[in-house]
């Protein structure tokens, strides 16, 4: 070696070789990894399990040895020795109680709950005896401070445990087994969406072609001869009505231009007709018969041209005339008309209500409404699915799960094909 030899670098270790591993063998290939790390992790839990074995040999013979030791001072009163005795008596019980549990796993996958077990059993061991252990130290000094002694060593074999499981190869591999069956799920998630991408297309292309004939059925039907007839009874219908409306509004209008006689005249006479008359014009004639409501009019003419009923001059006069003109033959044109105005409307709506055109294109608009929602949502769900489709790159994933095991595993390094 010469005098400078120091300072050349050192040779690094080499890195692993680079390995192809099929992804459909990646599984096979981790599970590899992870049974050799569990074989090295194993033979070092039972190397230490061997520890804690002898530890807890070893801490019953100091519990032997504290059963059987005798006072050096044998002057002490009874009521002393009666308390030590207790003490030693319950101190011990409990002590061979908690050793008794002590059963350290073999396997790896139980060293993380078995310490945490431990560790809170032992609290509250050291809780619960702390006064028994401190009145026994004080007859048996040595005899008795070499357990808590032992007791620390088996509390930091155990850790140790823990810590070694915890930072090994084998949990490395196991977060990976982890990845990978993580990985699988999205994949077959991808697979699945696939599926119901296809279903999905083929549902939404059957509603648009269903949808294509039914408009197809509803053009033919509305350029039908029938409903060319059925329009001709819809627009002579709206006509009639157009035409009743009319009617009523102008029958309602003369009322309310003679409105301020009749209210006087209502309270001279208390005549419960006009009393009606006054509050609904239409629905009153409906009900009189008799048109009691002529004799009615003419009294209150004949009081207004009496001057029995107090009016401006301009407004008498416009009463007067309103008064004059509805007179019986009045009310007979207007009940005529709209008799017969009814008549045609409930005929018609007859012939409408029957026809099999409007029917049909009633229930094909339903079904185009129904239809056109389904197709919109069914569109909608075959979106999402195919965004949730492209957003899974099982390259992308793959790439991601190479770098993940080899940056985990310094012992391996692999390439997915």
């Amino acid at each position: 070696m010469g005098f400078f030899d120091f300072l050349k670098p050192k040779n690094k270790p080499e890195p692993p070789s680079l390995e192809e591993v099929r992804f459909s063998e990646i599984d096979a290939w981790v599970s590899i990894q992870h049974d050799l790390a569990y074989n090295e992790i194993k033979i070092f839990l039972d190397d230490l399990h061997e520890k804690i074995s002898k530890e807890k040999d070893s801490l019953k013979e100091k519990i032997e040895i504290l059963k059987a030791a005798e006072l050096k001072n044998q002057k002490l009163p009874d009521r002393a020795k009666q308390a030590m005795e207790g003490n030693r008596e319950t101190y011990i019980n409990k002590l061979s109680a908690f050793l008794d549990k002590v059963d350290f796993p073999s396997d790896p996958e139980k060293v993380e709950d078995f310490h945490s077990d431990f560790d809170r059993d032992l609290n509250n061991f050291e809780k619960t005896v702390a006064r028994n252990h401190a009145v026994v130290e004080q007859f048996f000094g040595e005899k008795a401070g070499a357990i808590p002694a032992s007791m620390k060593k088996i509390d930091k074999l155990i850790n140790e445990a823990r810590v070694k499981v915890n930072g090994s190869y084998l949990k490395k591999v196991q977060e990976l087994q982890k990845k990978i069956e993580n990985l699988n799920k999205t994949l077959n998630r991808k697979e699945e969406l696939r599926k119901e991408i296809d279903y999905a297309s083929e549902v939404l292309q059957k509603v648009s072609e269903k949808i294509e004939d039914q408009e197809k059925s509803l053009n033919e039907l509305q350029n039908s001869e029938i409903y060319r007839e059925f329009l001709g009874f819809e627009n002579e219908r709206a006509f009639l009505e157009k035409e009743l409306s009319g009617l009523e509004t102008s029958f309602q209008h003369d009322f309310s231009e003679i409105e301020a006689s009749l209210k006087k005249y209502e309270n001279i006479s208390q005549n419960k007709i006009l009393k009606r008359y006054l509050e609904n014009p239409l629905n009153a004639l409906s009900h009189d018969h008799d048109l009691e409501i002529v004799d009615i009019l003419k009294a209150t003419l004949t009081a207004v041209k009496n001057n029995e009923i107090s009016l401006k001059d301009k407004k008498k006069d416009k009463i007067i005339r309103e008064l004059e003109k509805m007179d019986l033959g009045y009310f007979k044109n207007f009940k005529q008309k709209n008799l017969s105005f009814n008549g045609q409307i409930k005929d018609l709506t007859a012939k409408m209500e029957t026809s099999d055109s409007h029917r049909q294109i009633t229930s094909l608009k339903q079904e185009l409404s129904s239809g056109k929602i389904k197709l919109k949502e069914k569109k909608l769900d075959l979106h999402e699915k195919k965004m949730d489709f492209d957003k899974i790159d099982p390259d992308e994933l793959k790439n991601a799960l190479q770098k993940d095991i080899n940056e985990t595993l310094s012992k391996s390094r692999i390439k997915i094909i």
